[in-house]
């Protein structure tokens, strides 16, 4: 009796053990695709930055553009009176 008895603890805390184990491998899977997302977003993160550089090179750009033919529309215009 003792010794089943001894037997059925050591089986109930072998499955014990396997469950910690099983929900300890979840949890591991569980971090390491969230440290994969991490990544992921910080890429993204990156290429938005890169993204809204380039929009704002590019504003300026426009903006320079558009002075300078203001400049010549002005130029051209006061040509054209005299």
């Amino acid at each position: 009796m003792l010794k089943q008895t001894i037997t059925e603890l050591g089986e109930k805390e072998s499955g014990r053990k396997t469950g910690r184990d099983e929900e300890l491998q979840r949890f591991k899977q569980r971090s390491a695709s969230q440290q994969n997302l991490i990544i992921e977003l910080q890429e993204e993160v990156t290429n938005l930055k890169s993204l809204m550089f380039a929009a704002d090179e590019l504003k300026r750009q426009h903006s320079e553009l558009e002075d300078r033919y203001r400049l010549l529309e002005n130029e051209f215009t006061e040509k054209a009176e005299t």
